[in-house]
Parts: C-alpha cells; sequence; structure tokens
C-alpha cells in the first residue's frame, strides 16, 4: 500500500515513512529513502530544514533559519526556484536547466550546477554542523513502529 503525506514534520515522516520526496516552490528538490536524506541530504533546502529541526539535547536552542522568502509562485522563475535563498548557488542555477544527479542508489537530485553541488557535498561529509544538527553522521534516525 501507498500513501502520500504532505508534511514539514520531519518527525514524522522519519516514523512513517520509507521514501521520500523534498519539495519547494511546487518542484522535486530531492527524492530517495528516508535514511539516505536525512543522513546525506544533497540539495541544499533539504539540508535547510534537517539543520532547522532542534535536535532534543538542548532546552532552549536557537533554531537555524533557511534565509530570505519563498518566491511567488504566481510568476515564472527560471533555474532552481531555491536559488534566491541558497548559499552555493553558482550562475546556471539561476537559469539553467537541471540535470537528475545520482546521490547514491535511488537518491536524485536535480543539479544546475553539478561542480557546485559536488563541493557542497564534498563540505557536508566533512562538516556535519547545521545540515545535520543532532544526528552525526552514523547516528541512527528514530526507529519505527
Amino acid at each position: 500500500m501507498s500513501i502520500i503525506l504532505v508534511t514539514h514534520d520531519l518527525a514524522i515522516v522519519a516514523q512513517t515513512c520509507d521514501r521520500v520526496a523534498v519539495v519547494y516552490a511546487g518542484r522535486v528538490m530531492e527524492i530517495g529513502s528516508v535514511a539516505d536524506i536525512f543522513r546525506r541530504p544533497a540539495h541544499a533546502y533539504t539540508a535547510g530544514l534537517l539543520g532547522s529541526v532542534p535536535s532534543g539535547q538542548a532546552a532552549r536552542q536557537k533554531l537555524a533559519a533557511i534565509p530570505g522568502a519563498p518566491p511567488d509562485l504566481s510568476l515564472r522563475h527560471d533555474g532552481c526556484p531555491f536559488a534566491p535563498r541558497c548559499a552555493f548557488v553558482a550562475g546556471p542555477c539561476r537559469s539553467g536547466r537541471p540535470i537528475i544527479v545520482d546521490i547514491g542508489p535511488g537518491h536524485q537530485s536535480p543539479a544546475f550546477a553539478p561542480t557546485a553541488c559536488s563541493r557542497r557535498r564534498r563540505a557536508r561529509r566533512h562538516d556535519h554542523g547545521s545540515a545535520n544538527r543532532g544526528r552525526g553522521p552514523h547516528q541512527e534516525l528514530p526507529a519505527r513502529d
């Protein structure tokens, strides 16, 4: 049986889903297994979402925010819809057409600037800071019933 769950509650996603599509401004930014995307986010928007989740380690912690505002969906936008808010934006992100990059088995993400995207992935492997706050690179996801 399949179900489509639309939510910003990543704890519910972790507890109930096997696969997830991260959508921003009506476009899929990343798709893959919940475990893979939570451990190795490939798109800056996915990393931003994961970085804004409380870790549970501090009673009163300041949550990371994604700077800027979502795009006006009534207007046509070329390129990646997340480009105005992305710390890794490159020229092709603003106007190019994406190629689908295989991050791993069953894990894909559109890339407008594959070189910038690969730098982001390499940096993320070495620094799990805000993208995986509270979840080290080998920490298990919550168990599902």
